[in-house]
């Protein structure tokens, strides 16, 4: 993918702010915030932190992944912010293919190769989550389901009968127990409570951690 690299500053039309964390425990006791904590210099509503893989390596490219070229220009801000290190550029070419993807080189940007902030509608979010993993793992089609926490609640109890785990199992810290989480606050209607979830998920489903992971994993 040919990205369109800006340098380290793009003015945007629209107002939109970055979030600059110092540390995400993504594999910490699971909380209704994810337990972001750091140097928080603004957030942009329906901010959720995702994460396409993990790398210990320094990031040092941020690349916006824009609805449009138009957006790019004179749009409200990018749709997706994620941070790779030199060696997994390429990596976020897929991620990113339905963006105008923007790069700007910034050597502090304070991340995680492999962070996404996701500034799409919880709605949006929650169908990426299913295209982009969610569904392959649990073998479910979300046109099967009358709703989202529907969707969530088949997830969960299809996983844990996948990995031998006693049904509505939430313990042990591991993937199915984030997606048992979300399940849990879809069903109350709280869709960016859930993201959060899916997002501590996703990153624990990718590094394999289906049914337990270590104190800090990421």
């Amino acid at each position: 993918m040919d990205w369109e690299v800006l340098g380290r500053r793009q003015v945007f039309g629209g107002p939109w702010v970055e979030v600059l964390l110092d540390d995400v425990d993504m594999a910490s006791e699971c909380s209704s915030l994810a337990r972001l904590t750091g140097s928080v210099r603004g957030l942009r509503v329906n901010e959720v932190l995702r994460a396409i893989h993990r790398c210990d390596e320094a990031p040092v490219v941020v690349v916006d992944g824009f609805e449009s070229a138009e957006d790019a220009v004179a749009g409200p801000g990018p749709a997706v912010t994620v941070t790779v290190c030199e060696s997994h550029v390429g990596a976020a070419d897929a991620w990113l293919e339905v963006f105008h993807p923007i790069l700007r080189a910034d050597e502090s940007v304070g991340q995680r190769c492999g962070w996404v902030h996701d500034f799409r509608e919880p709605e949006v979010v929650l169908r990426a989550h299913v295209d982009a993993w969610l569904g392959r793992l649990s073998g479910l089609d979300l046109a099967d389901y009358d709703d989202w926490a529907a969707y969530l609640s088949a997830a969960h109890e299809r996983l844990c009968t996948l990995h031998g785990l006693e049904p509505g199992h939430t313990g042990g810290g591991g993937a199915v127990s984030s997606i048992g989480m979300a399940a849990y606050e879809g069903g109350y209607g709280g869709l960016e409570v859930a993201l959060h979830f899916l997002g501590h998920a996703e990153v624990l489903a990718a590094m394999g951690l289906m049914t337990d992971s270590p104190d800090s994993c990421c």
